[in-house]
């Protein structure tokens, strides 16, 4: 079987994936295959898979590890885990202004704001958004539901901010804030005290 998605190393009983190619679906589909054609040999090892984006569908994780008895963890840690790096599919657009107090815009996709949203201003995205300065406004990720998406702001000043189907409760001041949804409830983090692991 010629492999064109990963490759494979193994050390005591962990066998490590490295992600080389960008399609998920033919990872996992190849991953299947090279498991179910090695299955006695993989029986009591566990997997380590290196280089998923972080809104990655895990269904096709959870089927192999059903099936086939094996744990299978990413970058050490869990799905829910903030990585050094953040990586996205969606198209990501850049917004060169500050967004002023009655201003409110759409993106279809991930947006970098290069500046403020000032309280009244408005930017909402069916991807994620990062905001260069501060935010008294309101932002709203993954305004088309998708809780996958996440939040990234240099100061917090009281804004509203959403992902999803989820609203911030109260106001909110920080500094350096990564947001996110994790066990169904919205998250905020330094960017210090977020679970940065690499794979």
């Amino acid at each position: 079987m010629k492999i064109t998605s990963f490759n494979v190393k193994g050390k005591n009983n962990t066998v490590k994936i490295t992600l080389t190619g960008k399609n998920t679906n033919d990872f996992w589909s190849e991953l299947e295959d090279y498991i179910r054609q090695n299955e006695k040999f993989f029986r009591d090892s566990s997997f380590l898979i290196d280089g998923l984006p972080i809104d990655f569908d895990d269904s096709p994780k959870k089927y192999i590890e059903d099936t086939y008895g094996l744990s299978i963890r990413l970058n050490g840690g869990t799905t829910n885990q903030m990585q050094n790096y953040l990586t996205s599919s969606n198209t990501t657009y850049y917004h060169l202004k500050t967004i002023r107090s009655g201003q409110r815009f759409f993106y279809a996709g991930d947006v970098v704001v290069m500046g403020n949203v000032n309280s009244g201003g408005e930017i909402l995205a069916s991807g994620s958004i990062t905001i260069t300065k501060s935010v008294g406004g309101l932002v709203h990720a993954g305004y088309n539901g998708n809780k996958k998406s996440f939040i990234v702001a240099e100061k917090l000043m009281s804004p509203q901010l959403r992902i999803g189907d989820y609203v911030s409760n109260g106001d909110i001041i920080s500094e350096r804030a990564f947001i996110s949804i994790n066990n169904e409830e919205m998250v905020i983090s330094g960017f210090e005290d977020a679970n940065m692991k690499g794979d």
